[in-house]
């Protein structure tokens, strides 16, 4: 059986509790403003970074929403109003997208460059050691020999 204590402070610390929510959610909304802000500043240089590393990842874009408008009208409007008020959130998902296959472009290059056998690159050593040091062959007075 499980027997509650009852507190006679109990609409102290409820009305604590709701401040502390509306303090911690406050503070959550305010920091979440502070960055959309930032991304609203960067937004534009986001896109030159877009266009310097991968520029096809802009125009695959810009060409999916032309399709959408072509297809199906509204949501082609809908897409392309959204991407205007959300530009800043935009350009962060094309800056991602171009980061990423930046790089599987360059895993795959490596990957053909190695089925094609290219060398990998190496330093030559000099083939004679420089000085003797322990050696590994095997010994012949061994004192597990006389054990068996």
């Amino acid at each position: 059986m499980i027997i509650f204590k009852h507190s006679g402070n109990s609409w102290l610390s409820t009305i604590g509790g709701l401040l502390l929510l509306t303090a911690i959610s406050a503070g959550l909304i305010f920091m979440a403003s502070v960055v959309v802000r930032l991304l609203y500043l960067l937004g534009p240089l986001l896109l030159i970074a877009v266009l310097f590393i991968d520029r096809r990842v802009l125009l695959d874009y810009l060409r999916w929403v032309g399709q959408t408008l072509k297809r199906r009208f509204v949501q082609g409007v809908v897409v392309i109003v959204l991407s205007i008020i959300g530009y800043p959130f935009v350009a962060v998902f094309l800056l991602l997208r171009a980061v990423f296959q930046r790089k599987v472009s360059r895993m795959q290059d490596d990957y053909t460059r190695r089925q094609q056998g290219e060398l990998a690159e190496f330093e030559e050593i000099n083939s004679t050691p420089a000085s003797k040091g322990p050696s590994l062959q095997r010994r012949t007075d061994d004192d597990y020999a006389d054990f068996v």
